[in-house]
């Protein structure tokens, strides 16, 4: 390990970098919160700052503040150690550029190529006059790096080679791109156009978003052009501005979605630091799963249009489906937020406080339609009962059903039956994934609480002022499973680390770990004598069907015997 990395963990506790992440709540000597990697309505994550250590008994995630940072962030190691080294205020050294990687040398030729577009932006002043006149302020434009390319077909990529990058670089940066009629030459990517950087997680420039300068809309040329996927830009993980904004959504407790970055600039620059936009894409699983981990409530606000109507509804569907609460802030000028920010930032404030659920919504929005009655409760089923089907409470889901039933003038019952068929469907056809288990994750139905005990018994041995006597709870597995015991044992010292945080971390508070032993070894004896019973039984059937009389009555007996032992617990345990 380096000395920076050394540092930043002398600096930094993981509980303080995990708590600023996600709410921590004390469990003994460690910390517990549900986890930021899967969905889940218990707390199964854990964090124990005497080991420096994060695990998950969910879905196995586990490592220390760099790996839940880099996991967290969707960032390399080497964004996770800037993000880190800046927060632990610990200066990191600068490599001898002939020794960074790939795409080390990406992050670099990016950060140049920004620096390029600002230079060229604050050379022309009809650009800045543009920005300036869309509502943006010059302390708004500098601090979001925004630039400008120049109109003509070479000059990035001349600049950028005589600062050290080659013509492959530029390539798979996507600042240039390959002449389709002059083979071996190529041209600028962007031209003409006001540059958006956008960054990583940690703020590295990773990609660019241009938008051609007005006046020019009427070329063939889009009006918005994105860089194409690279090594470190994949466009479905990417929210412009995250990473300003992730802090501000966990202080909030919503994160704010708007669909360009005009918008996204006009909002954080009205106070809303809790903004993120897309750029140019569909709303993806895995942005949501990023805002997600940050908080579960998530407002729209997508422009007034039929095109931002129908995207909200793209996107909410992903949301529910991943258990957030969704609602949508109404423009009812049909105004993109930029443009209500200029003209009337008190109306776009009031709109986002009087964000609607996404039900209430599109009631709303269709009500004003005005349909006949029959045409009404069609489109609000074709509609509407998919986001009642996607909700996954259902106490939440029964009061939605109700208010609709009541809008479309039926009982619930009817309303009630035909989501039920939908939800069926959809997770036919779209199913959520549940919390993925590591490759050594125990699944068979006694290994709850064989883990349990496995895992007090390494905790123990390590431990110095003993409260259970390891050797003892071994001689007691052993009259339980007999030789069956070797794997499992052989498995959990191969888990060492993971039962022993687990133990620690379930039984550590007690204050009768003796008791939840002997509860723990009951409920194993109890599992173990239904499944030898299950398997007699089976075996009986077997020997009744073949005609075996004597083999029928030895396993009678023995199922009788593992019958009472069975009900003898219950009844000591009742």
């Amino acid at each position: 390990m380096s000395s920076s990395t050394e540092e930043i963990k002398a600096r930094l506790s993981v509980s303080d970098v995990i708590s600023s992440y996600v709410k921590l709540e004390r469990a003994g000597s460690n910390f517990k919160a549900r986890c930021p990697f899967h969905n889940e309505r218990t707390p199964s994550f854990f964090v124990s700052p005497g080991r420096g250590t994060y695990y998950c008994f969910g879905c196995g995630a586990k490592g220390d503040i760099f790996s839940f940072v880099e996991q967290f962030e969707g960032l390399d190691f080497t964004g996770a150690l800037k993000l880190l080294a800046t927060r632990a205020g610990v200066e990191l050294r600068p490599e001898d550029p002939k020794k960074k990687s790939e795409r080390e040398r990406l992050f670099a030729l990016m950060e140049e190529a920004a620096k390029f577009f600002e230079g060229n932006l604050g050379r022309n002043e009809t650009a800045r006059a543009y920005l300036r006149k869309r509502g943006l302020e010059d302390k708004t434009i500098g601090a979001w790096r925004l630039g400008y390319a120049p109109d003509t077909w070479e000059e990035s990529g001349k600049y950028l080679r005589g600062k050290g990058f080659t013509e492959r670089e530029l390539l798979a940066a996507g600042i240039t791109k390959e002449s389709e009629k002059k083979k071996g030459e190529s041209y600028d990517r962007f031209r003409g156009r006001i540059m958006f950087p956008l960054f990583d997680s940690s703020g590295r420039v990773i990609a660019f978003s241009g938008r051609l300068f007005p006046g020019k809309e009427g070329d063939e040329a889009p009006k918005y052009l994105n860089s194409p996927e690279t090594s470190i830009f994949h466009k479905s993980h990417v929210l412009y501005g995250f990473d300003r904004a992730k802090f501000a959504i966990r202080k909030y407790n919503f994160s704010l979605v708007v669909e360009g970055q005009m918008d996204l600039l006009m909002s954080h620059q009205a106070g809303f630091g809790n903004t993120v936009a897309l750029s140019g894409t569909a709303l993806t699983r895995e942005q949501l799963e990023l805002l997600r981990r940050l908080s579960d409530n998530i407002l729209f606000a997508y422009d007034g249009d039929n095109a931002g109507v129908a995207a909200t509804g793209k996107g909410a569907m992903i949301a529910l489906s991943l258990r957030m609460n969704v609602k949508v802030a109404h423009f009812p000028r049909k105004l993109d937020p930029a443009d209500l920010l200029k003209e009337d930032k008190e109306e776009f404030k009031k709109a986002v406080r009087e964000g609607k659920h996404v039900v209430d919504f599109y009631l709303d929005i269709l009500e004003k339609e005005g349909y006949d009655e029959r045409k009404f409760r069609l489109v609000v089923q074709g509609i509407v009962f998919p986001f009642l089907a996607a909700i996954d409470n259902r106490i939440d889901q029964a009061h939605f059903i109700s208010k609709v039933a009541s809008r479309i003038h039926l009982s619930e019952e009817p309303v009630r039956d035909e989501v039920e068929k939908l939800r069926k469907s959809l997770a036919v056809q779209n199913p959520v994934e549940g919390p993925a288990l590591s490759k050594d994750t125990p699944v068979e139905p006694r290994s709850a609480a064989l883990n349990a005990l496995l895992g007090i018994i390494l905790w123990q041995k390590k431990e110095e002022g003993k409260r259970a006597d390891p050797k003892v709870l071994e001689g007691k597995l052993q009259e339980i499973f007999g030789e069956r015991l070797e794997p499992y044992a052989k498995r959990a010292e191969m888990q060492g680390e993971e039962l022993v945080f687990q133990a620690e971390a379930l039984f550590g508070p007690s204050e009768d770990l003796d008791r939840d032993i002997k509860d723990l070894l009951v409920r194993l004896e109890e599992e173990e004598l239904r499944t030898r019973l299950e398997e007699l039984l089976n075996k009986l059937r077997v020997s009744e069907a073949k005609g075996e009389e004597g083999i029928s009555q030895e396993l009678l007996s023995e199922s009788k015997i593992v019958s009472d032992k069975l009900m003898k617990i219950s009844r000591d345990t009742f």
